[in-house]
């Protein structure tokens, strides 16, 4: 299985496909409890645990390890912290911590922490768009099947992070996609199409409609404009929201 391998790599400090360490210089460049939850990476592997005398071992491998393990052991809170001590290390480079950044969203949301699920959202969204920027260049963890960003459907979860993060501001700031001078702009259709989910007024089900009309031909940017209208007949709410969205990405 790609996760196990990719574990093995992650877990390594050395070699072409790591995320550790000497493989690379790094490039510095709302959870709410009834909504959807963000695709989740697939199971991993569990490796087995360690020798005693390595249970301290603070090198970034190591702590990655421990974030694996409390992650899948349903640890959030542990989890969030290890990887967090992984990225304070310096010895990840993008990819690494990308999936740190990741994991660590995961783990807040699981312990319903908005902030810091917003906190590392933005966090790997940037660190993730690095890796695909350079891609062309340099590619992490290859094996015959593909690479990290296809395995750990990058491009996908980047949507997702974005698309989070806009329905957060959304749902903060009070003009912020509520206008047609306003709207939430967004980089592809898969993003917009997250923000809906993530800022329905319910989780989902025949409680839940959402209406999406465009408003106007495309502009001279390529976008177009849409209104968005969220119904939630259980809790009586309607909210309306304007978005754009790129042109060729728009169903």
């Amino acid at each position: 299985m790609f996760y196990r391998t990719t574990y093995l790599r992650i877990a390594a400090t050395v070699g072409v496909g790591c995320v550790v360490t000497t493989c690379a210089p790094y490039q510095t460049l709302k959870g709410y409890d009834e909504r959807p939850m963000m695709a989740s990476m697939m199971p991993v592997a569990t490796p087995a645990p360690r020798p005693a005398q390595n249970i301290e071992d603070d090198s970034a491998g190591a702590m990655l390890e421990k974030g694996f393990l409390y992650f899948h052991q349903d640890q959030p809170r542990d989890a969030a912290d290890a990887f967090a001590t992984a990225i304070s290390t310096g010895n990840l480079n993008d990819a690494g911590r990308a999936l740190a950044y990741w994991h660590i969203a995961e783990s807040e949301r699981r312990l319903h922490n908005e902030d810091r699920t917003a906190e590392a959202l933005a966090s790997f969204a940037l660190v993730a768009q690095d890796v695909i920027d350079v891609r062309e260049q340099h590619r992490y963890a290859v094996d015959e099947e593909g690479d990290f960003v296809e395995h750990f459907k990058l491009r996908q979860r980047v949507d997702e992070a974005r698309g989070y993060l806009n329905a957060i501001w959304a749902q903060r700031a009070q003009s912020f996609g509520r206008t047609t001078e306003n709207p939430v702009v967004m980089q592809t259709a898969d993003e917009a199409r997250y923000f809906i989910e993530f800022v329905s007024p319910c989780s989902g089900g025949p409680d839940r409609q959402v209406e999406r009309e465009q408003l106007e031909d495309a502009r001279s940017d390529g976008t177009r404009l849409e209104r968005v209208n969220l119904f939630c007949d259980s809790a009586g709410s309607v909210d309306q929201l304007y978005m754009l969205v790129p042109k060729e990405q728009t169903n």
